[in-house]
């Protein structure tokens, strides 16, 4: 859900919960080189603040998140120490609206040591 609203969000999403996401999200900029432009020819999406997105159940969202991330540093050839030292931190949640797209891209990193995004 998000913050100060108390419905949880259905998947696939409605259009009236869609609306309601739009309705509070901003359009998504994205980093190219040090700076952070608007471009809709480059990407067309809308973003929502980690901040404002809430789970009714948080331990079971970390359990699932953390389930996900294991799967997918087992996929890419990690063991030990290196896979128990990656995790997954909400950054933003994404909007992308029929049309809507981000070209290929490398990711800006958002925290030191960052190496993939998960989507």
């Amino acid at each position: 859900g998000l913050e100060d609203d108390d419905e949880p969000l259905a998947f696939p999403l409605p259009n009236s919960q869609a609306k309601l996401l739009r309705s509070v999200a901003e359009k998504a900029p994205f980093g190219k080189g040090l700076d952070t432009v608007l471009d809709e020819t480059v990407r067309k999406a809308w973003q929502i603040d980690a901040g404002k997105v809430h789970f009714l159940d948080p331990d079971q969202w970390q359990s699932t998140l953390q389930s996900i991330v294991s799967d997918c540093v087992s996929s890419l050839g990690m063991s030990g120490i290196q896979k128990e030292n990656v995790r997954a931190n909400l950054y933003k949640m994404l909007l992308y609206e029929p049309g809507g797209f981000f070209k290929k891209h490398r990711d800006t990193e958002k925290e030191p040591g960052m190496f993939g995004t998960l989507i």
